[in-house]
């Protein structure tokens, strides 16, 4: 069997170099990073992804704030918060726990966050800098978890054959381009794309975020490919899903993430990472 690439454990150890760091900075300025985090709605898996968010920034000694608000807001109160944050000069970073109420245009909002202090990096701001090749923006958490858990397995990307299924804003084309910058040979697939499995299945470096249950099948991928899953599916069974058909997949690749255990808690470590990256700098000490 290929080896199973343990998210968890790996990001447990970002989270113990983080805690170190917090501490150092603590010495020079005597100020904690904090993360303020605002909900909206009664939505029962976003209230456990923002527990879960909370509980590890207090492990590695980031204070964290949590904002709950109906689910029936108005835009204007959810933005009057975030401009409140946005202007508090000891909160670093910013969430908006995603998805958000149909009634509330979720790039409007999300682009209501200071720059700076966009620590999920969905913002245009930082979005665009990362496009148009500047050192001075923070990277999006997820994309950069998957960056981080395929430094810290093979530390191999550079001329890689890749290949990402999903083009979405915040995950997918953020991502194309971050393993171009570092070198990479890259391909994006799409609904429209004709043909997926043939371009998958060349690939040296299978990253999939698509949200669809099993739709990378194992025709779909080379014989020791590296595979990264960043989709999940909740389906009627209660049972959480992954966008490879791990079972059926497994044996071929050379290594895979599964799901859940993988990217995910390698998005909360770098979500934190990026919060104390915020705090160093707003503070000069980077």
């Amino acid at each position: 069997m290929s080896k199973i690439i343990n998210g968890k454990e790996i990001a447990e150890n970002i989270l113990k170099e983080l805690k170190e760091e917090v501490k150092a900075a603590e010495t020079q300025i005597s100020k904690s990073p904090q993360l303020s985090i605002i909900l909206v709605g009664d939505n029962s898996e976003s209230k456990i992804y923002v527990k879960n968010k909370i509980a590890r920034a207090k492990d590695v000694g980031i204070e964290a704030s949590f904002y709950e608000l109906p689910e029936d807001c108005s835009e204007g109160d959810l933005e009057f918060l975030i401009d409140s944050l946005n202007t508090d000069e000891d909160v670093n970073g910013i969430i908006v726990q995603l998805p958000l109420p149909k009634h509330l245009n979720e790039d409007k909002i999300l682009n209501k966050i200071t720059p700076e202090k966009d620590v999920d990096g969905f913002t245009d701001t930082n979005q665009d800098a990362l496009f148009k090749g500047s050192s001075d923006f923070i990277f999006p958490a997820t994309p950069l978890a998957v960056i981080e858990l395929i430094n810290r397995f093979d530390n191999d990307i550079n001329g890689k054959k890749s290949c990402v299924i999903g083009k979405s804003k915040i995950v997918g084309k953020p991502l194309a381009k971050m393993l171009e910058n570092l070198g990479a040979d890259v391909t994006t697939i799409d609904r429209d794309t004709k043909n997926p499995e043939d371009i998958s299945s060349s690939a040296d470096l299978l990253i999939v975020a698509a949200g669809s249950k099993h739709l990378v099948k194992e025709n779909w991928v080379k014989e020791d490919a590296l595979i990264i899953d960043i989709g999940i599916t909740k389906d009627n069974d209660g049972k959480i899903y992954g966008d490879v058909d791990f079972d059926n997949v497994v044996d071929k690749a050379r290594a895979i993430t599964p799901v859940p255990g993988g990217v995910g808690p390698m998005t909360i470590a770098m979500l934190l990472t990026n919060t104390v990256k915020a705090f160093e700098k707003q503070n000069k000490l980077i």
